[in-house]
């Protein structure tokens, strides 16, 4: 019988995510980050909110797009919208499904990873099933901003649309505020 924890034992460090379940050795999940418990820590498992929206990622021979950190934009064949900047997966996601839905574009609209030069880094591929491939390195590079000023900004503006994603119930408070904080340690 697994034993009942009170609310004071349970901290972020030591529960499922996902269900709340206590956990004596969680696993990490390689795309979020988030610990999970062994029923939830495949990325379908706890719906990972960096491979949900791996689906739409255009898929071009010898590209592995990295899904944990990498930046992406939206591409539209039918009516021609791009995005100018790169963001997370998550936000690249929720905007495409929106342009599908307001627009109505709904066939070869395509998520493009844009890959900051300064970023040589292994990087963690995904399937479109949601299991992970060996570590590669990026294949495109789009040059990155070198104003401070502007990565401030950027970073900003996807904590705003964190707060976005959160409010439409799509994040729990708890995955704003751990990306929140990764991304403010990036201003610092």
């Amino acid at each position: 019988m697994p034993r009942i924890m009170t609310q004071s034992q349970k901290s972020l460090a030591n529960v499922c995510l996902f269900c709340g379940e206590g956990l004596k050795s969680p696993s990490m999940c390689t795309y979020c980050g988030f610990k999970f418990c062994d029923e939830h820590k495949s990325p379908n498992g706890h719906q990972c909110i960096k491979t949900r929206y791996s689906e739409y990622i255009r898929k071009s021979l010898g590209a592995h797009p990295n899904v944990s950190k990498g930046k992406f934009i939206i591409v539209c064949e039918i009516c021609g919208f791009n995005t100018k900047k790169g963001v997370p997966i998550e936000y690249a996601g929720e905007e495409l499904i929106q342009h599908t839905q307001l627009v109505g574009c709904s066939e070869k609209v395509f998520l493009d990873e844009v890959i900051d030069l300064d970023n040589n880094l292994p990087i963690e591929s995904v399937s479109s099933d949601g299991n992970s491939s060996e570590s590669i390195q990026p294949t495109k590079t789009v040059p990155s901003p070198s104003n401070a000023t502007s990565n401030q900004a950027s970073i900003i503006d996807e904590i705003v649309k964190l707060s976005a994603l959160k409010e439409k119930g799509m994040i729990s408070e708890q995955e704003f505020l751990y990306i929140k904080n990764e991304l403010i340690k990036k201003i610092k």
